[in-house]
């Protein structure tokens, strides 16, 4: 697995970029993120 990483600073400019390459056998991938539970005041007009 080829894993490209870049970290920017809070004006959007490039602080690093590094390239990290892992056996896809040995590795597992957890992406975590906070998902809002509460429901919206009113419908989405969508």
């Amino acid at each position: 697995m080829q894993v490209i990483h870049v970290a920017r600073a809070e004006d959007g400019g490039v602080l690093e970029v590094s390239e990290s390459g892992w056996p896809a056998d040995r590795i597992m991938l957890i992406d975590e993120y906070p998902v809002e539970t509460a429901m919206p005041e009113a419908p989405s007009e969508i």
